[in-house]
Parts: C-alpha cells; structure tokens; sequence
C-alpha cells in the first residue's frame, strides 16, 4: 500500500471545501433563474416588443430612447402603444406619459416646433 501523506488530504480537503462554498455563495455565474437572469430577460424582451411597435409605427414617442411607461399599459392607453407625440403636437399635455413630459421640461422633447421643445 503506498503511504498517503495526510498533508495532502488535508488540503484536498480545503481546497473541496473551499470550491463548494465558492459556489454556493455566488461566486460561480448566477444560475439560469437567478432574479438578475431573468429580469435581464425580461427587460430584454420588453425592450423588442417596443422596436417592433415603433418600427410598425404604433409607438410614437417622442424621447429617446422611447419611454416604456405606455407600453407597460401605466398611462392612458393599455395596448402597448404611445402617443405621446400626437398629444404634444396637439397641445395635450395632460394626456402625455410621466416620462415624456419631463422630457418636455428639460426642453429634450424631439417633436414639437423643432428640437428641444419645451410645451410651450
């Protein structure tokens, strides 16, 4: 039988030990469902959906990037559209978005009578 120094098993040991821990404590890449994952998906997704609205002409907004508060359906219209940029042009600043109308006031608004319009 061939002699088995213990000071290697030992740290055959710790270095096990050590690699568990690692891992289990995040230090190996989060895993598939991980919060940070799946929220990166999901705003991955969201963020598609919103190109492909403002590409069909359905999302006209008129910040950049575009505002996602209309789509999410937490302003007046729930079909994942904006018309932010219509309400503007038509003087309606009570039905433009949250995020749109701070736009307005720090005078980036890109529609309007020319760029940096302020609403009024």
């Amino acid at each position: 039988m061939v002699p088995v120094d213990k000071r290697l098993v030992a740290l055959a040991a710790v270095i096990g030990i050590s690699s568990i821990l690692a891992y289990s404590s995040g230090g190996n890449p989060p895993y598939p469902d991980s919060y940070q994952v799946r929220r990166a998906n999901a705003l991955d997704e969201v963020n598609s959906l919103i190109a492909e609205k403002v590409e069909s002409g359905e999302y006209k907004c008129c910040i950049s990037p575009v505002c996602d508060m209309c789509f999410m359906g937490h302003w007046l219209w729930d079909d994942g559209i904006c018309r932010c940029d219509e309400m503007i042009a038509q003087r309606r600043f009570d039905e433009v978005c949250p995020q749109c109308k701070g736009d307005i006031e720090e005078g980036s608004c890109g529609i309007g009578p020319g760029a940096g319009f302020t609403g009024e």
